[in-house]
């Protein structure tokens, strides 16, 4: 069981004792333990603790010791929570800050051209059509008010490009002569100044049509040039007895008009 000393006992101790009783009182009561440690080279103080009467333990007293201490903080704590209440009521008593009045963004065309402004002008200007800057130096805020107002003009509308027309190259613009009459054709003959003789069949004028037409296209291609009567027997050799008999002619007027 661990000894109840008594504060004369333990000064003698703490000052004469052994080392295993020291250990005891300073394991137990470490603020007693300190504070008599320094008072046991002082003969006064020596004499004084001893003469304590029995029932001042050291347990007593180093319960009161901490009781000092802990009083001491709670106290430290109270003053810092008062300075803290102080500062709270002077915030709350601070007048509070003005509040900015909202831009208006009414879009209004500026008095004078902006490149005549001044600083200031430009800035409230901006702020007066809801713009905001990023930088307040004159030139900054020129180029957005420039590029705002570059931004609002509508944009020109492009005129309608004009169609294109492209020729269809399947079209065929070749004259079925076979579908024509001999007069017809022999009318055909004169208007492409092709020498044909006054009612002949329809065979004669297709065989001068078509010669002309392969002589106008080997003149194009710069090829030898043949006569009209080698063109016709070219044709009617190439197409022989497989040739298709023309449709007989419509019934011819008596003069044809020449």
């Amino acid at each position: 069981m661990a000894k109840n000393w008594t504060v004369s006992e333990a000064i003698i101790v703490l000052k004469e004792g052994t080392r295993e009783d020291k250990m005891d009182i300073g394991k137990r009561f470490p603020l007693f333990a300190i504070l008599a440690a320094q008072s046991v080279h002082n003969d006064s103080a020596v004499e004084l603790l001893v003469a304590l009467p029995e029932h001042m333990t050291v347990n007593k007293l180093n319960t009161r010791l901490k009781e000092g201490i802990n009083s001491a903080s709670s106290d430290s704590d109270a003053d810092e929570d008062t300075d803290a209440d102080d500062t709270v009521v002077e915030t709350k008593t601070a007048k509070p800050a003005k509040t900015a009045k909202p831009a208006e963004t009414t879009e209004e065309a500026p008095e004078k051209p902006i490149d005549e402004m001044t600083g200031k002008e430009l800035y409230n200007y901006g702020r007066k059509i809801g713009l905001k800057f990023a930088s307040t130096k004159k030139d900054d805020m020129l180029a957005v008010l420039t590029a705002h107002f570059a931004d609002a003009k509508p944009a020109k509308t492009a005129k309608p490009a004009k169609p294109v027309i492209v020729p269809d190259d399947d079209e065929d613009d070749t004259i079925d002569y076979s579908k024509m009459s001999a007069q017809e054709l022999f009318k055909l003959c004169k208007k492409r100044e092709i020498e044909a003789a006054i009612k002949k069949p329809v065979k004669y004028y297709v065989g001068l049509l078509e010669a002309a037409d392969v002589e106008e296209e080997e003149e194009e291609d710069w090829g030898e040039e043949e006569t009209v009567e080698e063109v016709v027997e070219k044709k009617v050799a190439a197409k022989g007895k497989t040739t298709k008999a023309a449709k007989p002619a419509a019934k011819e007027e008596d003069d044809w008009d020449i």
